[in-house]
């Protein structure tokens, strides 16, 4: 199916439990026929493939070019520290082989490093011990002494079973279960996964988990690995909720890969005196605690002046609702700044300008389809001219 565009299938091919499979995703809207003889199913921002039972396999292509969506997960990931993507981003026109080339460059790294020896660490271990290892904690140790002559000490032990190699087996273990590498490829992650299961704990891991880790000199490689990592995290699962032989979908939900693309890039490429934070949170006054998540603040960066707002919709909506217009207004008063900004990603939607408030809210286009890439440099221009600056 297409991004976006209803799929009829015959209300044959899927049972009762094929459909409540779907509908508990949340990842489509489902509709059954008058009749009953069909099911209507549309993607909710969602591209990628997903097993609806054991016989079929829904693909939801993007309207966007798999090259520019390449250079989306570039920017909104920072692969760029490790620039892989510029060999072999031209070379894939399908979604699958997408992620069947990003699994290969991230089956290497971990590969090669496995090689070479995972990282080891330190990690608390509390247990009962013959001899005194550690800190001992005298009032656990009298509670116990009834039943044990061991003492309760508090100590860390170096070991190789640490969240930095964790999240890289929790990844492997994904990858394996996509049905996406080749025979030679599937055959070494699988050697990779068992050589990492005898040292390492297989447990799951959110995608934040992934990002803000601490590296030195001898895990500067890490860094790149965790960044894969997190890209399948995110966009494959459920993961461990699932038995070991049943198949994984894989899916981008765009609306958000479109919100941190837009803002990463702007952060990348801003002028000097122009600084760009994304999902800023404000508190409002109020009997409860209260926040407010603003997608992207532009700020001036000596005077930390707040210069304007924006919002990115991933939508062909001509003109925008009343709810953002009233979100972009209150953002906007709660900042301090009379500009706020809807950020569309294509240019076919109409230029939209409006005072709401004493607040200007204008929309913008950062064209996500323009070839051979999305196209910042005519909406940062845009942008800039419109924030009144040189």
């Amino acid at each position: 199916m297409q991004e976006n565009e209803p799929l009829r299938i015959p209300a044959a091919w899927l049972s009762a439990m094929d459909v409540a499979k779907v509908v508990a995703t949340k990842k489509f809207d489902v509709r059954r026929s008058l009749n009953g003889e069909e099911f209507e199913l549309t993607s909710r921002g969602w591209i990628g493939q997903f097993p609806l039972n054991a016989a079929w396999l829904l693909r939801i292509d993007p309207k966007v070019p798999v090259h520019n969506i390449f250079w989306m997960l570039d920017v909104a990931y920072e692969f760029s520290t490790f620039q892989f993507w510029k060999e072999i981003s031209t070379q894939v026109e399908t979604l699958p082989e997408m992620f069947s080339r990003l699994a290969t460059v991230f089956l290497g790294l971990v590969s090669d490093r496995v090689r070479r020896g995972i990282c080891c660490g330190y990690t608390r271990v509390r247990d009962e011990m013959a001899l005194v290892r550690g800190r001992v904690d005298i009032g656990a140790s009298i509670l116990s002494s009834t039943r044990s002559l061991k003492l309760m000490c508090d100590f860390e032990e170096h070991t190789t079973d640490i969240p930095d190699n964790q999240i890289l087996l929790f990844a492997l273990d994904l990858i394996s279960r996509l049905n996406i590498l080749s025979t030679d490829k599937a055959a070494i992650i699988r050697r990779v996964r068992r050589e990492m299961l005898h040292r390492v704990t297989l447990r799951a891991f959110s995608g934040s988990e992934c990002i803000g880790r601490p590296y030195n000199r001898l895990t500067a490689d890490y860094r790149s690995m965790h960044r894969l990592a997190r890209l399948f995290i995110e966009n494959v699962g459920p993961g461990l909720n699932l038995g070991a032989h049943e198949a994984l979908p894989f899916a981008i939900h765009f609306p958000t890969l479109f919100e941190r693309f837009v803002a990463q890039w702007l952060r990348a490429a801003a002028p000097s005196d122009l600084e760009f934070i994304p999902k800023l949170r404000l508190a409002i006054d109020s009997t409860h605690d209260v926040e407010i998540e603003v997608d992207l603040v532009c700020r001036d960066r000596q005077t930390s002046k707040v210069l304007a707002v924006l919002d990115t919709k991933y939508k062909a909506a001509q003109k925008p609702s009343r709810s953002d217009l009233s979100q972009l207004a209150l953002y906007s008063l709660r900042t301090g700044t009379n500009r706020a900004f809807l950020v569309y990603p294509s240019s076919s939607n109409s230029t939209f300008s409006a005072r709401v408030g004493g607040v200007t809210i204008e929309s913008l286009a950062f064209d996500i389809g323009a070839r051979p890439r999305p196209d910042g440099e005519s909406f940062l221009r845009t942008l800039i001219a419109s924030l009144g600056r040189n």
